[in-house]
């Protein structure tokens, strides 16, 4: 299968609408990573965080940037305008058969 890009476009949204849906979306990425940890340290209470950690820092870093990008936003009457693009790859396992 090739790549894929699939985008997301959202066009005059407020100032607060737009902050609240970039910030959810993050979020929902953070608790995916933590509750994937939580799932995959059940079978495996050797397994190290740090990968999960490092990933979760990344997105909050992200948070920052983004809330720092609105501050300098000076009217409260913005329109803000958002385009997500997820782009699909779909690599093959290379899992050793038994």
């Amino acid at each position: 299968m090739e790549a894929k890009t699939i985008s997301i476009k959202e066009k005059g949204l407020s100032m607060n609408h737009a902050d609240k849906m970039i910030n959810t979306l993050i979020d929902s990425q953070i608790n995916h990573y933590k509750l994937q940890f939580m799932n995959d340290w059940e079978k495996n209470h050797d397994l190290s965080p740090k990968k999960k950690d490092e990933r979760i820092e990344f997105l909050r870093n992200k948070k920052q940037e983004l809330k720092k990008v609105l501050e300098q936003i000076s009217s409260e009457d913005a329109d803000i305008d958002i385009n997500i693009s997820i782009d699909l790859k779909v690599g093959v396992n290379n899992m050793e058969m038994a």
